[in-house]
């Protein structure tokens, strides 16, 4: 490994933990966003002034709106290389053509007063290296409350409104797939489309840095449909998969902090529902169009 390019978290912070929700970006994370992405003031101002002259040329493109914090995503994502944040915006504005339907706005709410919890929350406090984690409980998912056709826009709103907050664009998600009590009424809903069209939207649409993904509950039928939905991915991503057999195992690879208590941790409450709605009212605009939350 190259260690010039490799950026240590200093000693003293080894066991700090940040919350998901910020309202600022703390020096260290600037330094890393220099560091990592390549990013500084000259990169920032060129990158955009350039990344807009060829969002302007472009017919699929020229008509929207974008905001800069929207593009600057594109840039961090792709390290200031404008060509391919180019490539990758294109890929996004297509996604949201083709599948619009990802976007529509679900009320949240109805979820929350049947009683019933979403199935999926980003978590309350993000890992030491300042990643967002996103925690899928497959279990608790009934299709027939929360069908899949919602599940897909509600999946949707999550990342991309995670995404406006420049901790989670710097430092990228932890995904959890957790299939503990999962049965054929849930793996049913995970057809190749569905797969596909997670896949394409989460890894290739939006500008999400994807660092780790965690399967649970290593059973024959979490074992088909991840199969498939690996078959989607790059070497990249397949090098960053990580497989457990029970949910207390995430602490041996995750904070205790910012994990629940059934998964070995210490957060009794986990799920982010005034969050969730906000998230819900934004899918009324387009993401092009929302800035940064700080």
């Amino acid at each position: 490994m190259d260690n010039k390019n490799c950026f240590k978290m200093p000693i003293e912070n080894d066991l700090e933990t940040y919350p998901f929700e910020m309202d600022h970006l703390p020096d260290y994370f600037k330094e890393k966003c220099t560091a990592e992405l390549k990013e500084n003031l000259i990169a920032r101002t060129e990158g955009l002034k350039e990344l807009k002259e060829l969002v302007k040329s472009h017919k699929l493109l020229r008509d929207i709106n974008f905001v800069d914090d929207f593009l600057v995503q594109y840039l961090r994502n792709r390290k200031y290389d404008v060509h391919k944040a180019f490539q990758h915006v294109i890929t996004y504005v297509n996604y949201v053509n083709n599948y619009s339907y990802m976007f529509k706005r679900v009320d949240v709410d109805k979820y929350y007063s049947i009683p019933y919890e979403l199935f999926f929350t980003p978590l309350p406090n993000r890992c030491q290296d300042g990643c967002t984690i996103i925690y899928y409980e497959f279990g608790k998912w009934d299709p027939e409350l929360c069908p899949v056709e919602e599940f897909k826009p509600l999946s949707t709103a999550l990342y991309c409104q995670a995404i406006r907050d420049p901790m989670t664009q710097i430092n990228g998600y932890k995904i959890i797939f957790d299939f503990t009590d999962t049965t054929f009424k849930q793996f049913k809903c995970f057809t190749p489309q569905n797969l596909y069209l997670y896949y394409k939207g989460v890894l290739d649409a939006l500008p999400g840095r994807m660092k780790q993904i965690i399967l649970i509950d290593n059973s024959f039928l979490s074992k088909i449909a991840f199969t498939i939905f690996v078959g989607f991915a790059t070497e990249k991503v397949k090098q960053r998969i990580v497989v457990k057999k029970y949910s207390k195992e995430l602490v041996d690879i995750l904070p205790a902090s910012c994990l629940p208590v059934h998964c070995g941790g210490t957060l009794k409450e986990y799920y982010m529902k005034e969050w969730w709605s906000k998230a819900a009212e934004s899918m009324d605009k387009p993401t092009y169009s929302q800035p940064n939350y700080y």
